[in-house]
């Protein structure tokens, strides 16, 4: 990406007149090209394509036009090469970085390009150079980083001898730069260039002293710069950035609509799912391809009902396909976080028993391709609005692609986590460096290393974003309302052999899913945490937290979450475990307190890997928002209450989602009188069982509200809830119904189970996303079901044995 970094910074100055006419553009950019229409391609070619990459997409048309008029014209004029050619070498030089940047450096054009360069090189006099001083500069810069970029395809023996001589050239610039007064963001960009081949090299070569060799570098930039090495991407760093617009502040990605999908679609190269009619008729229509849409696609169709997904993302997975977070994980082990579908399970191996991100995108490319879901998927697509109609019995569903679907029954499956929540700090839009929310990360990644980074909250995404990037970066603030109370990961590798040895007990392990509170394979003890003394207990918890997971929280001790004097103890333990890892005493503090923030287990606790240990790292430090809230973001960084201004380069906001209801409530959904869901939720949130609220009728949530949801395995849940949904709209056909709506009574009854459940336990005392209590002004609520899988299988089949008792079939 650097190549393609570099030409966007150049050309930074000119960016907005090029979203304007292509006349203004050239207007701008002539000063530069020196009147040349050649260079005039070459520069317009990067900009769309910078363009097109991070968030406009239609400008891709235009950066390959640009780019072939380019190419033409340097291969046409390629054999009068003459001092006075430097547009063709600027122009070259242009293309050649952002052709490698599209990785296809194996085509013949990519060689001509070289090739003209090669040519160039030998009798072009930088120093004698007609022209703008900017363009002597960029022909300069540009042959480091060509320099730079040779080196991968070069042999271990000339590759450190061009770098060392890409070093000598970025040290004689720094000078001519500070000769000149003239202190460029390419120098700091051009050190991480250098830093990154270094280190590959490193990896050929292991008796390089990488560490010696770059901050001997780095020291002489800065001597001779007068410029502090990484502090200076005020311009490149906003094209970094997956939601860069036109506009001259940064705008960041709010909503998904804001986002540019991967255009390739489960390891397909083009989004087959994709469908082309513009208006579609179906059986059920399905909001959302994660673990609940594709489970119920897979079940209707057994079933020979006609069903559609419509999906934003450009693939599978569901939010998988938008957590792209550094140290994204699932926080449940395998084989228990999959679907218990044989056909899909026996042809699949895991590499290690908490799967990152990456892998859980590669597992629902596998699911696509043994269940052949895509065909049935509309990608890139994002639903805006879905009605009732009494008079037909169908949902109308709308989407910002102008695709009409028409359903009998539609299951808005968006998961807990689909809307954002995002803090109303005052500047935040104008914060000029990287910014993300952790659920819109860059699929390509945002390199962070050497930067200074703030990462805002501590939920399980803080605690995951922390530890990986703490190490690797120059600092590291972590902005903390709450500590997180997290558990031992305990990651184990996995191999092919040992999973398949196994793979006969699988039917075992997911029938006992379904006997477990939480939905995996073991449920709190029989135990009270007081029938065990002092000795036995400490023995006791030292099982459940070598064990790593959740089985300290959900395998604990009967009495963890509905007895505070019993839950005082298990946090005690916790503390105890984690001060001893922290040496420094005022983090020691700030992130296991003396006296808990809350119950220990009534928010969900993340799984640590080394989280304690990087926090306690000298680069690394932790802001108490409750004792010195932030008051405002500058452009280069973050002020608190004590005026304290913290300088970033980075801004990573982990700060959750309005869960639960959000996402639901984020969508115009409406019955046949007008009544929205955000409307009929705006004082509270009623369903039955979960499945149904009264006065939408033929609407099924999934993995959702006053379900066991976030209190249970997600596979788990799913597969409950799609199996009872796929049973009753089959009895609906079988008996010739059309409709079907959760009755006034059977929501009442079942939202006072829900509340009365949990009023009797510790969630209550907590601020978590469990209660609704992380959104300001959200009602404060029971959101999941706390009584556990089982029961409410129970419940389940109890009211579809009863004739669908709490719900009313017409």
């Amino acid at each position: 990406m650097c190549g393609a970094m570099l030409v966007a910074e150049q050309i930074a100055p000119w960016m907005c007149p090029v979203l304007q006419a292509d006349n203004e553009c050239k207007m701008h950019l002539l000063p530069l090209a020196m009147s040349s229409p050649l260079v005039f391609d070459a520069v317009a070619a990067a900009a769309y394509h910078r363009l097109a990459y991070y968030g406009n997409p239609h400008f891709a048309s235009k950066a390959e036009h640009y780019k072939a008029s380019a190419i033409r014209g340097l291969i046409t004029s390629a054999r009068s090469v003459s001092a006075s050619s430097s547009d063709q070498l600027f122009a070259a030089a242009t293309l050649l970085i952002l052709m490698y940047d599209e990785m296809i450096a194996a085509q013949d054009t990519f060689i001509t390009l070289a090739r003209i360069i090669g040519n160039m090189r030998k009798f072009v006099d930088f120093s004698s150079l007609g022209g703008s001083e900017k363009l002597q500069r960029y022909l300069t810069e540009q042959f480091g980083f060509l320099t730079i970029f040779s080196l991968p395809h070069r042999d271990d023996d000339t590759a450190t001898e061009q770098l060392r001589a890409a070093f000598n050239f970025v040290e004689e610039f720094a000078a001519s730069c500070a000769r000149d007064k003239h202190n460029p963001p390419f120098l700091a960009e051009c050190f991480r260039t250098i830093l990154t081949v270094w280190h590959g090299q490193k990896h050929n070569n292991p008796s390089l002293d990488v560490n010696l060799v770059m901050e001997d570098f780095k020291s002489k930039i800065e001597a001779t710069s007068d410029i502090t090495v990484f502090d200076h991407y005020l311009t490149w760093v906003y094209f970094m950035s997956s939601a860069a617009s036109p506009n001259a502040s940064l705008r960041f990605a709010r909503d998904i609509s804001d986002t540019v999908p991967n255009q390739a679609v489960n390891g397909h190269a083009t989004a087959i799912g994709t469908a082309k009619p513009q208006c579609r008729k179906v059986d059920v229509a399905i909001i959302g391809g994660g673990f609940s849409g594709c489970y119920l696609l897979h079940k209707l169709r057994k079933q020979n009902f006609s069903a559609v997904i419509i999906e934003a993302a450009s693939g599978l997975g569901g939010v998988w396909q938008w957590n792209c977070y550094p140290g994204a994980r699932v926080d449940t082990p395998v084989p228990l976080y999959e679907y218990s579908m044989e056909e899909v399970w026996r042809t699949w191996n895991w590499t290690e028993k908490l799967p990152t991100a990456t892998e859980l995108q590669k597992y629902f490319e596998h699911v696509d391709n043994v269940l052949d879901l895509s065909k049935d998927v509309i990608y890139n697509t994002k639903v805006t609005e879905a009605s009732f109609d009494d008079a037909t019995n169908k949902w109308t569903i709308h989407t910002d692609k102008d695709i009409e679907i028409h359903a009998n029954w539609f299951v808005p499956a968006v998961g807990f986590a689909a809307k954002r929540s995002f803090p109303d700090w005052p500047g935040l839009e104008d914060f000029q460096g990287v910014i993300h929310h952790s659920s819109f990360w860059p699929r390509d990644g945002v390199d962070l290393r050497y930067k200074r980074v703030a990462v805002v909250g501590t939920g399980s995404t803080g605690v995951q974003i922390v530890q990986e990037v703490g190490p690797q970066a120059k600092s590291l603030v972590l902005f903390q309302r709450t500590p997180n109370l997290a558990l031992p990961l305990n990651q184990a590798k996995l191999t092919k052999e040992e999973q398949e040895a196994e793979k006969d007990s699988y039917p075992e392990k997911y029938e006992s899913r379904l006997l477990s509170k939480g939905g995996y394979d073991f449920s709190p003890s029989d135990l009270r945490t007081f029938d065990h003394n002092a000795e036995e207990r400490r023995a006791f918890f030292q099982d459940k937290w070598a064990k790593g997971g959740f089985h300290f929280w959900t395998g604990a001790y009967g009495d963890l979450l509905t007895n505070l004097d019993a839950n005082r103890e298990a946090y005690s333990f916790w503390s105890n475990k984690i001060r001893s890892m922290i040496r420094d005493p005022v983090k020691r503090e700030m992130l296991a307190p003396s006296k808990a923030p809350h119950p220990f287990g009534t928010k969900r606790p993340a799984l640590f890997r080394n989280f304690y240990q990087v926090c306690d790292q000298d680069n690394v430090s932790i802001v108490d928002v409750n004792k010195t809230p932030v008051t405002k973001v500058l452009p280069n960084g973050i002020v608190t209450a004590d005026g304290a201004i913290h300088e970033i380069d980075a801004l990573v906001l982990a700060t959750g989602f309005d869960a639960i209801t959000g996402g639901l409530k984020a969508i115009n959904i409406a019955n046949s009188a007008g009544e929205t869901l955000l409307e009929k939720w705006s004082n509270g949130t009623w369903t039955n069982l979960g499945l149904m609220t009264a006065d939408f009728p033929n609407m099924f949530f999934m993995y959702g509200p006053q379900g066991p949801t976030a209190l249970s395995n997600g596979p788990t849940c799913v597969e409950i809830q799609g199996d009872w949904i796929v049973r009753a709209i089959g009895s609906a056909r079988e008996a010739g119904k059309q409709r079907m709506r959760a009755t006034v009574e059977g929501q009442d009854k079942y939202r006072e189970l829900v509340n009365g459940m949990t009023a009797d336990t510790l969630f209550p005392m907590a601020n978590s996303y469990y209660m609704g209590a992380n959104i300001d002004g959200k009602p404060r609520e029971a959101l999941n079901f706390p009584g556990g899988i089982p029961l409410y299988r129970e419940l389940l089949d109890e009211a579809a044995e009863k004739g669908y008792d709490g719900f009313v079939l017409s």
